[in-house]
């Protein structure tokens, strides 16, 4: 796991396309943190009040080396806030899903601080005028991440595009 991390986060750092190679090594080390400290402060919660001193002393109780306590206040605390973290998670992860993925458009808003939105309407700009200011049979070469709206959009034919069900719109 830690050679796995490592040359991922290397690779993603070299290329944000391979940000992914991050997302299992960072849920394989970030549930064992969880994991292990969520372990730590359940035992402590399930562990008595050893305030009262034994009545027989034995040599092997007394070499015993004692583990640390931590108050039953603080542990639950500490759950509170784990638990929180990740309920907070949830609802923030569905709430991104609302926001970016359920209505995906090339028309772009965003909201400023005062309030105002503001449309970014670049990409569907740029189709029409591809549309109007190219001769219907031209080749258009572009990244692929937009070959197919070029496609879609400007009705033209791309080098490659992002569709790979059907290639005989593709220029060869």
């Amino acid at each position: 796991i830690i050679l796995y991390g490592m040359t991922s986060v290397y690779f993603a750092g070299v290329m944000i396309r391979l940000m992914l190679v991050v997302a299992p090594v960072a849920c394989i080390v970030g549930a064992t943190a969880i994991s292990s400290t969520l372990k730590i402060h359940m035992k402590f919660l399930r562990q008595r009040d050893v305030s009262a001193k034994p009545t027989s002393t034995s040599t092997a109780e007394q070499q015993r080396p004692v583990a640390p306590s931590v108050p039953k206040e603080v542990s639950l605390m500490v759950i509170a806030v784990i638990l929180a973290i990740l309920i907070g998670y949830v609802y923030h992860c569905e709430w991104v899903a609302s926001e970016a993925y359920s209505s995906p458009s090339i028309v772009l808003s965003s909201q400023m601080r005062d309030g105002s939105r503001v449309i970014i309407d670049d990409f569907r700009e740029a189709y029409y005028w591809l549309r109007h200011n190219t001769p219907q049979d031209a080749k258009i070469m572009s990244w692929w991440d937009y070959g197919y709206q070029i496609t879609g959009m400007a009705n033209r034919t791309v080098l490659v595009d992002n569709n790979t069900w059907n290639n005989t719109h593709i220029a060869t």
